[in-house]
């Protein structure tokens, strides 16, 4: 570009270019609930779409949220997730929350395993991951959460000390 800067442009459907420079902060997206709300239920040995309600940051509207499904545009991008659980069965519980492609019907990245034992009968505790993944057109994205031990766990505790957050995707363009 003549400065030594090197600039990438998304083309909307009107026409319309938006400058997404490498690095960016593109969007947070989180699932919020009002004060002292519980969190969404998971259930065993299933794999849980995680609930995703609020876009709190949206850098030129380049993502959209609708059924808990994240759509991002074509490009290679860091997405990167936290999800919460929260455990009262007094049983061994792992879980693990990962990347899912809707679009594609593909898993795309498993994140950290959390595991509580029983010797403590309430346990909240955070899974996360990352990814560096590229995409040729646009694609719809699903946070999943796995459970194996407990019959359910809550997706988080609810703090009572404002906005409750359970779950959040962070998305950056690479």
């Amino acid at each position: 570009d003549g400065i030594g800067t090197t600039s990438f442009f998304i083309l909307n459907s009107a026409g319309v270019e938006t400058d997404v420079r490498t690095g960016q902060l593109i969007a947070i997206v989180e699932d919020q609930k009002a004060q002292n709300t519980a969190a969404q239920a998971l259930a065993n040995a299933t794999d849980n779409i995680r609930e995703l309600t609020t876009i709190v940051f949206n850098r030129n509207t380049l993502v959209s949220l609708a059924t808990n499904r994240i759509t991002v545009p074509a490009g290679t991008w860091e997405i990167v997730w936290e999800a919460m659980t929260y455990n009262t069965s007094g049983t061994e519980t792992a879980t693990q929350s990962f990347l899912y492609n809707q679009t594609d019907a593909a898993e795309v990245a498993r994140g950290t395993v959390t595991n509580a034992d029983e010797s403590s009968t309430v346990h909240t505790l955070s899974t996360s991951g990352s990814i560096v993944t590229t995409i040729a057109a646009s694609k719809a994205f699903e946070i999943r959460h796995r459970v194996a031990g407990a019959a359910s766990i809550q997706g988080g505790f609810p703090g009572n000390m404002g906005t409750e957050v359970y779950t959040r995707v962070t998305i950056r363009r690479v």
